[in-house]
């Protein structure tokens, strides 16, 4: 819990992404200009090692805005924030 906590605290910095309230292992982020929710999780991906799910045609919510992340240890954590952070434009 408190690691979902710091991670949602630090998640709601980053100006191109909008963190959807959560109390599960995950968060669903509404992904802003000037990125796409499939070309950032292949930039995590490619560039970081770091796995995320575009959430491109889900029945129930606008297509091709959405993104899910696990929240895992505050140090795997730190890394997805570290990430985020140089992609800031």
């Amino acid at each position: 819990i408190k690691a979902r906590e710091d991670f949602e605290v630090e998640l709601r910095k980053i100006p191109f992404i909008k963190v959807m309230p959560s109390q599960a292992n995950y968060f669903f982020l509404e992904v802003l200009p000037p990125y796409k929710p499939k070309e950032l999780c292949t930039i995590l991906l490619k560039k970081y090692n770091i796995l995320a799910s575009a959430c491109l045609a889900k029945k129930g919510i606008v297509p091709n805005r959405f993104m899910r992340i696990a929240v895992r240890n505050h140090s795997d954590n730190e890394k997805f924030i570290i990430a985020m952070t140089e992609l800031i434009k």
